[in-house]
């Protein structure tokens, strides 16, 4: 097993190893060895709910995941975009805007020095 920056357990998964898709939620592969079992991690996400790390010399660097997991992270993001946007409204309506002209000429001074 390897610990990942965010702090999860992945277990590692050998070129020709197989673990039971039940007793995990994600695995890593090298690249490599992912390549000839490409299918088999497509199916085994897709139907099982199982995240596969690719990672390439150790270091993880792309993820292959059920899509119904993509579209919670979109999800996800929308709602986070409105709330960011709410709160840039907000901050407008109460603080003021400035005319982009104004800082337009600020940056272009700033450039010039």
């Amino acid at each position: 097993m390897t610990i990942t920056p965010a702090g999860a357990v992945r277990h590692r998964l050998g070129p020709d190893e197989t673990l039971p898709d039940d007793e995990i939620e994600s695995i890593a592969i090298d690249l490599d060895a992912a390549v000839s079992r490409f299918r088999e991690l497509v199916e085994r996400a897709h139907r099982n709910g199982l995240r596969i790390v690719l990672t390439r010399d150790g270091e993880e660097i792309a993820a292959i995941l059920p899509a119904e997991h993509l579209h919670w992270m979109e999800e996800f993001e929308d709602r986070r975009d409105s709330k960011l946007a709410d709160r840039a409204l907000e901050e407008a309506e109460r603080d003021g805007t400035i005319l982009w002209e104004r800082v337009k000429a600020e940056l272009d001074a700033e450039a010039r020095q």
